[in-house]
């Protein structure tokens, strides 16, 4: 089992309970914390992106990649009234990754990824296999994840290694199963892999990139943009947000491919890999 942290409904860290995270963490390279995120706010913006998630599937667009493999790539919806703070800017996540990070954190990212129902099963990859160790992903499931509804699954203590396909075979795979509230703390270089959703609905989860405060990550990162109403709302959003200013917002979510090229050879990689799959899970 991933290791968890239940936050404490105070707040308030011991010095203990800070080590033993940070301990957790250089040696598995993912941890899970409980009790961060109101789930009142998740459930909000889950049916927001529910709803733009159905109207864009019912248009039929092809976007490129990820529709028949089950797992596409999306922007949370950026209007002002699904921006909350304690989802973006969580003092209790930052106080946390910037012990990890041994620096003030700042987030650099604001996205989503969608796990559709009867999803092909990913193979495992790393997302930094350079190795380096400037940047943490946090990943926010909207709701209740498990195996039964497609939680992705992790290698631990893999972030240290260079990737190989044929060793991530031999290792022990764990899956992220998460409460409602939760938040996945992961080196990026961690092996893991998108698993297959055999539920009935889809399966959403936000991603933020914590980095140190002006580090060279941070400084060639462009900035997410916001509404001015928001900015103005949070006003030390910036503190812990690379952000500016911008108008308009395009309010919706925006749905884009993953991992494969767009038009006919995108559909054909699509294909190819998600048969491959199957005839290889049946082996």
């Amino acid at each position: 089992m991933i290791k968890k942290f239940k936050v404490p409904d105070t707040q308030e860290f011991s010095d203990s309970f800070i080590f033993e995270i940070s301990s957790v963490f250089n040696t598995d390279g993912v941890l899970i914390l409980e009790n961060l995120i109101d789930c009142k706010i998740l459930n909000k913006i889950k049916l927001k992106m529910e709803f733009d998630l159905n109207d864009f599937l019912s248009g039929k667009k092809w976007i490129g990649g990820g529709l028949i493999i089950g797992h596409i790539n999306s922007r949370p919806p950026m209007g002002d009234y699904y921006i909350y703070k304690e989802v973006l800017a969580n003092e209790i996540l930052h106080k946390i990754t910037s012990t990890l990070l041994k620096s003030k954190s700042i987030n650099l990212d604001y996205s989503a990824n969608i796990n559709l129902p009867n999803s092909t099963r990913q193979s495992f990859h790393s997302d930094d296999v350079e190795n380096i160790f400037d940047l943490l992903m946090i990943s926010i499931p909207l709701g209740d994840v498990n195996i039964e509804n497609g939680s992705t699954e992790f290698i631990p203590k893999t972030h240290k290694l260079k990737f190989n396909k044929n060793h991530a075979k031999t290792f022990l795979s764990l899956h992220a199963d998460t409460l409602n509230g939760s938040a996945i703390i992961w080196r990026p270089s961690t092996w893991h892999r998108g698993s297959y959703n055999p539920s009935k609905s889809p399966r959403i989860m936000l991603n933020l990139k914590h980095t140190a405060l002006n580090s060279n990550t941070h400084k060639k990162t462009p900035p997410l943009n916001f509404s001015e109403k928001t900015i103005d709302r949070y006003k030390n959003l910036k503190e812990y947000v690379n952000c500016a200013s911008k108008e308009p917002i395009e309010e919706d979510s925006v749905f884009s491919k993953n991992y494969f090229n767009t038009g006919l050879l995108g559909i054909t990689k699509e294909i190819v890999y998600k048969y491959k799959t199957i005839f290889n899970d049946r082996k």
